[in-house]
């Protein structure tokens, strides 16, 4: 690459042909085996809150959007933002068993499908709402918090809102609501300054406990390195 923005032509062969899991891609591309691939080099600067230090980590992406459309530091935002997407599939996936169908017919299966996503919106709504009155709590020298998703999840589903819905009772489903409300400081987490901060690769004291950690959240895999304990990619 010349510069930081421009497109890239990638050409298929035979074996990544063969690579492909669906055969309609597969037929797409043999067809017309060129991808043509916009690659986007940005360097992103945050600061380190205990040293001050200005730390630069060049990220690339890839995308088809044109230039004239996204500018550079556009695709990093959006990108940024798939964050909370990644958060929404686990949710989808782990949380609700998207994916477990109790039918081979596809209407059902279609139909478990959507009501699953309608509660994840629905439990989005609530958790948006805490979110907002931990804002208005928050002063300038703390970090930003947000509702652990798992947990507001499963506090919801242990107390029955869908079934109070389906009966439609008004008083059960504002007091649900209410007291979901009030445990947002003690199922909050905080959200961390830097998404782009490197997570593996640190040394760390304390070796991946056996336990589960209270805010739901999954523990590093560590190994030894040189007498050292440092944490590695999952």
């Amino acid at each position: 690459m010349k510069s930081d923005d421009e497109w890239i032509t990638v050409v298929l062969n035979g074996q990544w042909l063969k690579r492909l899991k669906y055969e309609q891609a597969r037929e797409s591309f043999m067809k017309d085996p060129v991808l043509h691939v916009r690659v986007v080099k940005y360097r992103h600067r945050s600061v380190d809150r205990a040293t001050g230090e200005i730390k630069e980590t060049e990220l690339t992406y890839f995308t088809d959007l044109d230039e004239k459309e996204f500018s550079s530091e556009e695709i990093a935002a959006l990108y940024a933002k798939r964050w909370d997407i990644e958060v929404s599939y686990k949710s989808l996936k782990s949380g609700y068993e998207l994916e477990r169908y109790f039918s081979n017919d596809c209407s059902i299966a279609r139909c478990a499908v959507c009501a699953k996503v309608l509660y994840h919106n629905l439990v989005g709504v609530i958790r948006k709402e805490m979110d907002r009155s931990l804002s208005k709590k928050r002063s300038h020298t703390e970090y930003a918090y947000a509702v652990n998703i798992t947990q507001l999840n499963d506090h919801i589903r242990k107390n029955n809102l869908l079934y109070m819905i389906f009966h439609r009772r008004r008083s059960g489903i504002i007091g649900l609501i209410n007291d979901v409300i009030g445990l947002a400081d003690k199922i909050k987490v905080p959200v961390r300054p830097d998404r782009h901060e490197m997570r593996w690769g640190k040394v760390i004291s304390v070796s991946k406990p056996t336990r589960f950690r209270i805010d739901g959240r999954n523990w590093p895999n560590t190994i030894r390195f040189k007498h050292r304990l440092m944490t590695v990619r999952p």
